[in-house]
């Protein structure tokens, strides 16, 4: 057992994580909420993993698409971070409208930081909070499939989605490359 909420419990089967529910103890596997899942929370900010730094002046240019394109590990939707500040009633550390490129590796595992803080957060919070965010599913691809949103499937994916990015972007401050956020 990886950890316990208030809502459900984390288990490790192969390599994956899964959420139980103590309520039906049903297994689902929770799910990264990139632009496949929730393709109309847009528009994106774009992560991506690039050797260097763009070269452009920051001040003055946006980067073209083709720069950097090819090294897009995330798209993270609008929507989806106004979901993780309301629910941790904190502002973002991010600007989500500017390009950020940071190339130290402890400035990004410090970012890295600012996600597990999120997730510490999330995981503490009462179930009606996650009950009453239940809107960034509308229009999603999540339960095409069968089922349909509960709290503890918004917290477990959210959870989910904060433990990849973070995963991700801890690699790119070990390999020593640039972590480039595209604002929208």
């Amino acid at each position: 057992m990886l950890g316990k909420t208030s809502l459900c419990t984390f288990q490790c089967l192969e390599n994956q994580l899964f959420w139980v529910s103590e309520a039906s103890s049903e297994s689902r596997p929770s799910m990264i909420l990139n632009r496949e899942v929730l393709p109309k929370c847009g528009p994106f900010l774009q992560f991506a993993d690039c050797p260097t730094r763009l070269d452009i002046d920051e001040q003055r240019d946006w980067p073209e698409q083709s720069m950097y394109i090819e090294n897009v590990f995330f798209d993270f939707a609008d929507d989806l971070l106004d979901t993780y500040c309301r629910i941790t009633q904190s502002f973002t550390f991010l600007d989500p409208y500017a390009l950020t490129q940071i190339t130290v590796p402890y400035r990004i595992m410090t970012f890295a930081s600012e996600l597990h803080l999120w997730a510490f957060q999330l995981a503490r919070c009462p179930e009606y909070v996650f009950g009453n965010q239940l809107e960034l599913y509308t229009g999603s691809n999540r339960f095409r499939e069968g089922g349909a949103p509960s709290a503890a499937i918004l917290q477990a994916d959210l959870l989910e989605t904060l433990q990849f990015l973070s995963a991700r972007i801890q690699q790119i401050a070990v390999s020593k490359r640039c972590l480039v956020i595209v604002g929208i």
